[in-house]
């Protein structure tokens, strides 16, 4: 039982084992909650950058739909411009297309009056303008409500004269534009900046509810500049163009891959109002906002995008306590078992401190047991013996003469009797070692002999004796001794000879196995011929010897994680064996005799005896230089690899799908940072960063074409565009040869380069084959081909398509007359003048010479002949520089059902020549050529 002073340790040792505990549970729950912290930061981090990309694509559809919106109003305006006086007709014939992306196109003349006559002046434009609608007009304006009233008295006014509507109720002809009020700020932004104005949000009066909230576009018309250097500013005013655009049409997004944000558009004249149009359900408790500031003018409005419940549920982001939760387990599991494993070892230490006092206790009485018992224990054995060494008489125990076979009464009193049964190869030894006993230079007589038993066989008895009366001058008088049966020992020792014969031979075998036996004082004891050809001692050089040569302390405490412990060669084995198994295994380096490192895997395990108590060390070496040597010439060649691929434009990659569809990049050159904006680690486990950075338009297509390679294991090869955080859209190619392997999944083997710049130069070859090199327009190549795509569209649709081709008139005499410079010159002119003209979904081509042919998508053949009129009078009434007046004559076609692109075009080159047989500069079209 303890001492009552050891209860204060005690008490000291279990605070010390609570507070180790509770600082690593402390330091567990702190890491946690780091590694929790870290991996929500970066969660959060994927959202916003999914949700950045979303918005920013958003924005770029907005400010596209904005300035197509303009282009179809600046395309009505140089009709105005290039046309002289446009009737109403020509005005809806030529704005009907494009009402599919606006609500209303109008038309309003500038009205400037002079002090003589306003009335006068305000009655003959209501005449005219009564003339030119075909309908009763009447001049009025709307107050701040709305509300027609008469015109005010101003010095100009812009009266609506044409109007087209898709969704909402046209406006009142006359109606002055420049009335106070929204549209005239828009309509006065427009003139002084000689643009395209935009004016502040209006609520429509009419139309379907979705769509009364819109802004107008306002463009003011000029006319056209009496010379090439005039500048527009100093151009008369004639009017303006105005377009009704709804919110829905500029803001909203049906498309899915967009549809995840909520959009909401805030007046910053007016804070704290309501938002002026709302899309989407935002979710309000998200960080998540991306804003743009808009201008229209004086107006100052902010467009903010917020995420939606769906978006959240495509973009989830990691819960904390999925991390937090197992890690705080973790760690009072982990405190937990140390207290417990602390108080075991403070159990143990107690239990050891009984026993040892018990061993102690024990020891000393067995101490005193000895002492008391010497003597008789040296003569106990299975055959006593007791020498009268005065009379040479000589007394056997019955056990004895049994040993040998022999009954009582058949062996005498002589001690010829057991000289004569004594081996010969054993007499000597034994007289020695008897004489020795006798004369007193040994204490005790020990000597293991043979003695031949009645039957002739031999048995080995273990012979033990002492003299235990002597006369005063030394002689021996009386010893007295046992004999006993070693025979089982002998035949065990002689098979263990034989086994350690064996084992000498396996050992020796073992040419390639460096095997060392060491002793529990630190000596090698064995030392077979694979550690002589391994080390470069020879045997009988280094058994016997410390192992301290053998190890590199730092090195082999290095391999283990440990630090070299105090104590020499053998507290470092001692430190190194684990203390369950009393065996290890690492890679370390031992040391030849000349000093060299020798890489070795060493296999350590402790001797245990027959009782128990540490025997030695027995150490097992097997050469791995060449292993690593091979491992060197691999990373060698990896790093070679890493090298050639850094310097190659590209990257060469491996590409892993699994069955389950997760795809990885077991190997990825230097190469990727550039191609797709990623590390290299980073793709490794998860290719979904490649994937994602893959253009929306290919991504479904580049999935397709590697689902097709896998199942076929057909080699893979596409373009597709990328969508680079810094770099931008970019053009890649990707080449690969795929293999199953044996567990299902697909690796492919490939390189990937950016052709951005390849992509360019094809882009640029391409328009110069489809491109007229002198006037710039479409060549007949392009014409024949779009041709073929419009007769197609018209035949699903059902939609009319006409053709208007044209030819100069007498050009000849214009190349003969002032030289084929100045026939250039008419001919790239006159791709001007009517390209203005033209609308945007118009195509315009050049057949070859003076012969030209325009596409009319979605126009009938009266349509159609109204256009070539117009173009007609265009290039007519306005001189061409140096050569004067020029005219052409035109022939106009409208496809039929099963019409070819040769029989379009064979009719309206038929009325062509028609229009040039009725003497030219006129326009003949179908119906007219088929009546001549």
């Amino acid at each position: 039982m303890p001492a009552p002073h050891d209860a204060s340790p005690s008490r000291c040792s279990r605070r010390c084992q609570w507070l180790l505990c509770c600082l690593l549970t402390l330091v567990g729950l702190a890491l946690t909650a780091l590694l929790a912290r870290q991996l929500w930061q970066d969660s959060q981090a994927h959202v916003r950058h999914q949700f950045e990309h979303l918005a920013e694509e958003r924005f770029a559809r907005l400010d596209t739909r904005l300035k197509e919106r303009q282009r179809d109003l600046d395309s009505v305006r140089r009709l105005f411009e290039n046309s002289g006086e446009v009737t109403r007709a020509e005005f809806e014939q030529y704005t009907q297309p494009l009402l599919s992306d606006n609500l209303a196109l109008s038309w309003a003349p500038l009205l400037q009056l002079d002090a003589h006559d306003p009335d006068a002046q305000l009655h003959a434009f209501t005449q005219h303008a009564e003339a030119l609608v075909g309908s009763h007009f009447r001049l009025r304006e709307a107050d701040h409500a709305g509300n027609l009233q008469p015109l005010q008295a101003r010095d100009r006014y812009f009266p609506l004269l044409f109007s087209v509507s898709r969704s909402i109720a046209e406006l009142p002809l006359g109606l002055d534009m420049a009335s106070p009020g929204p549209r005239r700020d828009a309509l006065e932004e427009a003139i002084n900046s000689q643009q395209i104005g935009a004016s502040a949000i209006l609520r429509f009066t009419s139309g379907a509810e979705e769509d009364r909230l819109g802004l107008l576009l306002v463009a003011p018309v000029r006319a056209a500049a009496s010379t090439q250097h005039a500048r527009v500013a100093e151009a008369p005013l004639l009017g303006a163009l105005f377009s009704a655009i709804s919110l829905r049409q500029l803001l909203d997004e049906r498309q899915a891959t967009l549809g995840g944000l909520a959009l909401e558009l805030h007046d910053l004249e007016q804070a704290g109002s309501p938002p002026l149009y709302r899309l989407g359900s935002p979710v309000h408790d998200s960080p998540l906002q991306a804003s743009r500031e808009l201008r229209s003018g004086h107006w100052h409005y902010r467009l903010v995008l917020r995420p939606t419940a769906r978006f959240l549920d495509q973009h989830p982001s990691l819960a904390a306590w999925s991390v937090a939760l197992p890690g705080a387990s973790l760690s009072l599991l982990l405190g937990l078992l140390l207290f417990v494993l602390l108080s075991q070892r403070q159990r143990a230490l107690a239990l050891v401190e009984r026993r040892t006092a018990e061993l102690q206790r024990n020891r000393e009485a067995l101490r005193i047991s000895e002492e008391r018992w010497t003597l008789a224990l040296d003569g106990i054995g299975d055959g006593v013996w007791d020498w009268d060494l005065q009379s040479d008489r000589l007394y056997f125990s019955p056990t004895w003469k049994a040993l040998l076979g022999y009954a009582e009464d058949e062996i005498g009193d002589s001690p010829q009797e057991w000289r004569d049964r004594l081996h010969p190869e054993d007499a000597a030894r034994c007289e020695h070692a008897l004489h020795e006993c006798l004369a007193g230079r040994t204490s005790m007589y020990r000597c293991e002999k043979r003695l031949r038993c009645k039957d002739g066989s031999w048995l080995w008895l273990l012979a033990r004796g002492k003299v235990v009366e002597r006369r005063a001058d030394g002689q021996p008088l009386r010893m007295i001794g046992t004999h006993v049966d070693i025979s089982r020992r002998k035949t065990l020792e002689l098979e263990l000879r034989q086994s350690n014969a064996r084992l000498q031979r396996l050992l020796e075998a073992a040419s390639q196995v460096a095997i060392i036996g060491v002793s529990a004082d630190g000596l090698i004891r064995t030392f077979n011929a694979g550690a002589q050809r391994l080390l470069g001692y020879e045997r009988g050089d280094i058994q016997q010897q410390p192992v301290d040569p053998l190890l590199d302390g730092p090195q082999l405490a290095a391999s283990a994680g440990l630090s070299v412990p105090p104590g020499g060669a053998l507290a470092l084995l001692e430190a190194l064996l684990d203390p369950q198994h009393q065996h290890r295994e690492l890679e370390t380096i031992l040391l030849r005799r000349n000093r060299t490192p020798l890489h070795v895997t060493l296999m350590l395990s402790a001797i245990i005896e027959p009782d128990g108590q540490r025997g030695g060390y027995l150490l097992i070496a097997l050469d791995i230089g060449e292993r690593l040597r091979a491992r060197q010439a691999l990373e060698e060649r990896s790093q070679l690899l890493e090298k050639l691929g850094a310097q190659v434009p590209g990257s060469i990659f491996q590409y892993r799908l699994f069955a389950d569809g997760h795809s990885c990049f077991p190997y990825a050159s230097a190469g990727i940072r550039e191609v797709y904006e990623v590390e290299p680690e980073q793709v490794r486990g998860d290719a979904s960063a490649v994937i994602e950075r893959i253009h929306p338009l290919d991504r479904q297509r580049i999935i397709d074409s590697i689902q097709q390679s896998a199942r076929e294991l057909t080699r893979w090869q596409e373009d597709y565009r990328v969508q680079l955080p810094q770099r931008g859209l970019r053009w890649l190619r990707g080449e690969s040869v795929p293999e199953r392997l044996a567990d299902g999944s697909v690796l492919w083997h490939g390189f990937i380069a950016d052709i951005s710049s390849l992509k360019q130069v094809e882009h640029e070859l391409r328009t110069l084959t489809i491109t007229d090199p002198l006037t710039g327009i479409h060549n007949r190549r392009y014409f024949l081909d779009h041709l073929d795509i419009e007769l197609e569209r018209r035949t699903r649709t059902r939609r009319p398509l006409s053709l208007v081709m044209l030819d100069i008139d007498h050009f000849k005499r214009v190349n003969d007359t002032w030289g084929h410079d100045a026939g250039d010159q008419v001919l790239q002119e006159l791709c001007r003048r009517i390209g203005a003209r033209l609308r945007r979904i118009d195509m315009f081509c050049r057949l070859g010479g003076e012969e030209f042919v325009i596409i009319c998508p979605e126009t009938e053949a009266g349509q159609a002949a109204h256009l070539a009129e117009a173009l007609r009078q265009l290039v007519q009434d306005t001189p061409f520089a140096q050569v004067g007046a020029v005219t052409a004559s035109f022939g106009v076609s409208s496809a039929r059902p099963g019409d070819s692109h040769e029989s379009l075009l064979l009719r309206a080159d038929q009325a062509l020549y028609a229009a040039k047989d009725a003497g030219r500069n006129r326009v003949c079209s179908e119906p007219q050529f088929e009546e001549a």
